[in-house]
């Protein structure tokens, strides 16, 4: 009795002290959140995504202007379909993170208070929750350069519909890619929850390599091989389908995972596999660098 009631305090103790990690690593990353009022460099990125986003989508609110018309705040995963889209918006999330993995003038003390293992969870949690910011963001940005044309309608709605089965939308001078394999594939809310869960998933791994390789080899390593990934998508677009199988970038865009099991692209399983195991094993690899790691403190770029 005694041996097992001395099991069951060490599992309590154990409980409660992983759940103390956890609010310090909450409570890290959220100091890293509270610096962003005062980064120029956050107000930089939104900046440039807001003029990019406006300058790819209003079209389609000039064209509901001009034919009194609505539009469903579906336009996100189309955004993403378009390679150099998908560019800009990956090259926005790589300099919001280019700063990895964060440790400026304060954080030496902190990680002494904390410990190691916990800062880096702190870290690791604050760029999971950049990216799932800034994707957010980006798809609120969507909607709000289409006011005051978004509105409600069943399914797609009659414009995005007519832009994805016909070519009305380039003849109106639009270059987003109105692909049909994926309103026909999905519904609209399915597509934007899917088309947020693997940017989200895309954008924690883009992080991480910036935190790995900016730790273990040099501060441009991580930016170089973070931007490395999101133009390799350029070249994969001229290349055979098979190198969508190595280009996790890629799979932001809907158009190029095989959501119906018909096509030769990656599927749906495969991408959301390959970014999950790659944000683990990446995750790994921090712990264990900043566990040898001496701690130099770097000026925020």
């Amino acid at each position: 009795p005694t041996g097992a009631g001395e099991q069951k305090q060490q599992k309590a103790e154990l409980k409660a002290k992983t759940a103390e990690n956890l609010r310090k690593a909450a409570l890290l990353a959220a100091h890293n959140f509270q610096k962003w009022p005062v980064n120029p460099r956050v107000y930089v990125v939104f900046l440039l995504e807001l003029a990019y986003v406006h300058w790819m989508v209003s079209p389609v609110g000039d064209f509901c202007a001009q034919g009194g018309y609505t539009v469903g705040p579906w336009v996100f995963p189309f955004l993403l379909a378009e390679p150099y889209s998908r560019l800009m918006v990956m090259l926005g999330l790589i300099l919001l993170l280019c700063d990895a993995p964060f440790i400026e003038s304060d954080h030496p003390a902190l990680l002494l208070r904390s410990g190691r293992r916990t800062w880096t969870a702190g870290q690791v949690l604050y760029i999971a929750g950049t990216s799932a910011v800034y994707f957010a963001v980006v798809y609120l940005l969507t909607v709000l350069v289409l006011l005051p044309h978004v509105g409600f309608e069943p399914d797609w709605g009659k414009v995005i519909h007519t832009f994805c089965q016909t070519r009305m939308a380039g003849q109106h001078g639009i270059v987003l890619p109105f692909d049909h394999q994926i309103s026909n594939a999905l519904g609209p809310v399915e597509a934007n929850l899917l088309e947020l869960l693997l940017c989200w998933l895309l954008g924690a791994l883009l992080g991480l390599v910036l935190f790995v390789l900016n730790l273990t080899v040099n501060r441009s390593a991580g930016a170089i091989c973070a931007a490395a990934l999101a133009i390799f998508p350029l070249f994969v677009e001229r290349a055979g389908w098979w190198m969508h199988y190595i280009s996790p970038v890629s799979w932001a865009s809907l158009s190029v995972v095989d959501l119906t099991g018909t096509t030769a692209f990656p599927s749906l399983g495969y991408a959301l596999a390959v970014l999950a195991g790659g944000n683990a094993l990446l995750a790994l690899l921090a712990f264990l660098a900043m566990g040898r790691r001496d701690i130099d403190v770097l000026k925020s770029v």
